[in-house]
């Protein structure tokens, strides 16, 4: 990879010398962005996504001077390396893609290196704004392997962190110090101006792109693991359980008359009742 073809864009280490500077940027966006049941083998696919490139960008420190490059720091996402089916954004419609949802990570990326004041080498802004997201602000940039990528770079040195938690993305970006705004020059265009429909829940059967749902249908069951009998948590399993739910319990107390493993069965396939 190389910089507006003049110099290597290297990939840059984790490393411990900024660790304990000051905290000069930071960008926070929620992960479990989109609440249709339909929707949520998208959005986990996303997160799973989003995990492994944390893994490749927390503790990073780029050197003064030296241009990061997303792609040249995540690599591809490919099922080879562990990326999965997640939430994408193209030609105004959220599709199921290998590696979907890495534009989270990239619009945090741009967000902190704006309020970070680094100089955006390329960046390159999503056709439609989705509701919610830093598009709205105009602090998005979409990434596409290997030609769309995300680069900036600063005088200074500066470390990059990037966590996940039950809610959140948060990127943080530290240096010794701040330096000077620069000037941005890549506006958005937009093309598509209406709300993108998702693959997901569109009912447009027809559309090459349509997801089968009984490919997901297995998605978000839940696996109730239990040992000694008890009385109230038998009626919340019975009270909330889905049919593709499983319980798993030791033994068959009604069968071998235990009291203390009398689990409530009977609502329950049998083929999913694992002893």
């Amino acid at each position: 990879m190389f910089d507006r073809f003049t110099s290597r864009v290297v990939r840059h280490q984790k490393n411990m010398t900024l660790i304990s500077a000051e905290v000069i940027s930071s960008s926070r966006t929620p992960l479990w962005t989109e609440i249709e049941p339909e929707e949520r083998f998208l959005v986990a696919g996303k997160i799973h996504n989003l995990r492994l490139a944390v893994r490749r960008l927390d503790g990073l420190e780029v050197p003064a001077g030296q241009t990061f490059s997303f792609w040249r720091q995540v690599g591809r996402a490919s099922r080879l390396r562990g990326y999965v089916e997640g939430r994408e954004l193209r030609e105004g419609c959220i599709i199921p893609n290998v590696g979907g949802g890495l534009c989270q990570i990239s619009n945090a990326l741009y967000d902190a290196a704006l309020d970070s004041g680094l100089e955006i080498v390329e960046r390159h802004a999503h056709t439609q704004v989705v509701a919610g997201s830093l598009a709205e602000r105009d602090r998005d940039a979409t990434v596409f392997w290997n030609y769309v990528d995300l680069r900036f770079r600063s005088d200074t040195p500066f470390r990059i962190e990037a966590q996940l938690d039950e809610k959140d993305l948060t990127v943080r970006f530290r240096a010794e110090k701040k330096t000077l705004p620069m000037s941005q020059t890549i506006r958005r265009i937009p093309v598509h101006n209406d709300t993108p429909q998702s693959c997901a829940t569109c009912e447009m059967g027809d559309c090459h792109r349509v997801v089968d749902s009984g490919t997901h249908r297995e998605f978000g069951k839940t696996a109730f693991l239990v040992d000694e009998f008890s009385p109230e948590f038998d009626s919340y399993i019975q009270t909330n359980r889905i049919s593709k739910d499983e319980l798993f319990m030791p033994l068959d107390g009604k069968r071998f008359k235990r009291g203390n493993y009398a689990w409530t069965t009977d609502l329950i396939a049998r083929d999913r009742v694992c002893l």
